[in-house]
Protein backbone atom coordinates (compact mmCIF):
# COMPACT_ATOMS: atom_id res chain seq x y z
CA UNK A 1 0.00 0.00 0.00
CA UNK A 2 1.29 3.46 -0.92
CA UNK A 3 0.60 7.10 -0.16
CA UNK A 4 0.77 9.14 -3.37
CA UNK A 5 1.88 12.72 -3.99
CA UNK A 6 1.22 14.53 -7.28
CA UNK A 7 4.44 16.09 -8.58
CA UNK A 8 5.65 18.27 -11.43
CA UNK A 9 8.79 18.19 -13.55
CA UNK A 10 11.80 19.62 -11.68
CA UNK A 11 12.19 20.19 -7.94
CA UNK A 12 9.32 19.30 -5.59
CA UNK A 13 9.16 19.80 -1.82
CA UNK A 14 7.48 16.81 -0.14
CA UNK A 15 6.97 15.64 3.45
CA UNK A 16 6.86 12.39 5.35
CA UNK A 17 3.69 10.98 6.89
CA UNK A 18 3.05 9.06 10.11
CA UNK A 19 6.18 6.88 10.07
CA UNK A 20 9.73 7.01 8.73
CA UNK A 21 10.19 5.33 5.36
CA UNK A 22 13.28 4.65 3.27
CA UNK A 23 13.77 6.92 0.26
CA UNK A 24 14.91 3.81 -1.62
CA UNK A 25 11.34 2.46 -1.33
CA UNK A 26 9.84 5.41 -3.21
CA UNK A 27 8.55 4.74 -6.72
CA UNK A 28 6.77 6.86 -9.32
CA UNK A 29 3.87 6.64 -11.73
CA UNK A 30 4.95 6.57 -14.51
CA UNK A 31 8.06 4.63 -13.43
CA UNK A 32 11.58 6.08 -13.22
CA UNK A 33 10.85 9.79 -12.71
CA UNK A 34 12.93 10.35 -9.54
CA UNK A 35 16.40 11.79 -10.11
CA UNK A 36 18.06 10.54 -6.90
CA UNK A 37 19.28 11.54 -4.36
CA UNK A 38 16.53 13.02 -2.20
CA UNK A 39 17.73 15.97 -0.10
CA UNK A 40 16.91 17.23 3.39
CA UNK A 41 18.06 20.48 4.99
CA UNK A 42 20.07 20.11 8.18
CA UNK A 43 22.56 22.97 8.52
CA UNK A 44 22.98 22.67 4.74
CA UNK A 45 21.61 20.24 2.16
CA UNK A 46 22.24 16.57 2.99
CA UNK A 47 21.33 13.36 1.17
CA UNK A 48 18.32 11.78 2.91
CA UNK A 49 18.10 8.01 3.50
CA UNK A 50 14.63 8.27 5.07
CA UNK A 51 11.57 10.50 5.01
CA UNK A 52 10.73 11.32 8.62
CA UNK A 53 7.34 12.69 9.75
CA UNK A 54 7.22 16.45 10.18
CA UNK A 55 10.14 17.28 7.87
CA UNK A 56 10.35 18.47 4.28
CA UNK A 57 12.45 16.92 1.51
CA UNK A 58 13.49 18.07 -1.94
CA UNK A 59 13.10 15.53 -4.73
CA UNK A 60 13.83 16.16 -8.42
CA UNK A 61 11.63 14.58 -11.09
CA UNK A 62 12.34 14.16 -14.81
CA UNK A 63 8.61 14.43 -15.60
CA UNK A 64 5.19 15.04 -14.05
CA UNK A 65 3.36 12.21 -12.32
CA UNK A 66 3.01 10.78 -8.82
CA UNK A 67 5.49 9.74 -6.14
CA UNK A 68 4.43 6.55 -4.36
CA UNK A 69 5.61 6.34 -0.75
CA UNK A 70 5.30 3.02 1.12
CA UNK A 71 2.68 3.38 3.89
CA UNK A 72 4.48 2.89 7.20
CA UNK A 73 6.07 -0.39 6.19
CA UNK A 74 9.76 0.22 5.72
CA UNK A 75 12.03 2.06 8.10
CA UNK A 76 15.22 3.14 6.39
CA UNK A 77 18.46 1.38 7.14
CA UNK A 78 20.16 4.67 7.96
CA UNK A 79 22.72 3.96 5.25
CA UNK A 80 23.16 6.57 2.55
CA UNK A 81 24.18 5.36 -0.86
CA UNK A 82 27.46 6.71 -2.24
CA UNK A 83 26.20 9.17 -4.86
CA UNK A 84 29.56 10.83 -5.34
CA UNK A 85 32.30 8.56 -6.73
CA UNK A 86 35.26 8.13 -4.37
CA UNK A 87 37.74 9.26 -7.04
CA UNK A 88 36.21 12.75 -7.17
CA UNK A 89 38.15 15.53 -5.46
CA UNK A 90 36.59 16.95 -2.30
CA UNK A 91 36.90 20.27 -0.53
CA UNK A 92 35.31 20.35 2.93
CA UNK A 93 34.39 23.79 4.26
CA UNK A 94 33.48 24.44 7.89
CA UNK A 95 31.94 27.62 9.27
CA UNK A 96 32.55 29.14 12.72
CA UNK A 97 29.74 27.10 14.30
CA UNK A 98 31.14 23.79 13.00
CA UNK A 99 28.75 23.24 10.11
CA UNK A 100 30.42 21.27 7.29
CA UNK A 101 29.73 21.32 3.58
CA UNK A 102 31.52 19.31 0.90
CA UNK A 103 32.22 20.57 -2.61
CA UNK A 104 33.14 17.99 -5.25
CA UNK A 105 35.41 18.34 -8.29
CA UNK A 106 35.64 15.97 -11.22
CA UNK A 107 37.64 15.88 -14.44
CA UNK A 108 35.88 14.76 -17.61
CA UNK A 109 32.26 14.52 -18.72
CA UNK A 110 29.59 14.13 -16.06
CA UNK A 111 25.82 14.50 -16.30
CA UNK A 112 25.51 17.42 -13.88
CA UNK A 113 21.71 17.05 -13.78
CA UNK A 114 22.29 14.02 -11.54
CA UNK A 115 24.13 16.18 -8.97
CA UNK A 116 22.10 19.38 -9.00
CA UNK A 117 21.18 20.77 -5.57
CA UNK A 118 17.65 21.82 -4.65
CA UNK A 119 16.74 25.52 -4.87
CA UNK A 120 18.76 27.84 -2.63
CA UNK A 121 17.50 28.08 0.97
CA UNK A 122 16.28 31.38 2.43
CA UNK A 123 18.83 34.14 3.06
CA UNK A 124 20.94 33.61 6.17
CA UNK A 125 20.89 29.81 6.01
CA UNK A 126 24.12 27.90 5.35
CA UNK A 127 24.58 27.08 1.66
CA UNK A 128 27.64 26.77 -0.58
CA UNK A 129 27.46 26.27 -4.34
CA UNK A 130 29.80 26.53 -7.28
Amino acid sequence: MFDTINVKTGWNLIGGYEASVATSGMTTTPPGLIVFPVYKYSSGYQVAATLDPGYGYWVKLSGAGQINIPSSVAKGSGDIAEYFPSEWGRIILTDASGINYTLYAVKGEVDLNLYELPPAPPAGMFDIRY
